[in-house]
């Protein structure tokens, strides 16, 4: 469940900018959902939406950061996914 209207639109974003990837035949990838998101960002005039995109972009970052400090300590993570 969302404690916030923010949490939602973040969410929806996020699905948004994977649907793109994929109806574009492009791979789903941490980098390729970054650059989607920012090219959302720089697009968007309105100010909550571009707030919530910043969040999405924040935990995909926070979840990359996880997965990467995870596996410098020697755990492995074969199929990692993105959560929040």
């Amino acid at each position: 469940m969302y404690r916030n209207e923010n949490e939602r639109l973040s969410d929806t974003i996020m699905g948004e900018a994977v649907i793109e990837l994929l109806d574009e035949s492009a791979p789903v990838t941490i980098s390729s959902l970054l650059l989607k998101l920012q090219a959302f960002l720089i697009r968007e005039e309105n100010a909550n939406k571009e707030k919530a995109i910043r969040r999405a972009i924040d935990e995909v970052k926070a979840a990359t950061d996880r997965d990467s400090s995870l596996r410098q300590g020697g755990a492995t993570l074969p199929n990692t996914v993105i959560r929040h």
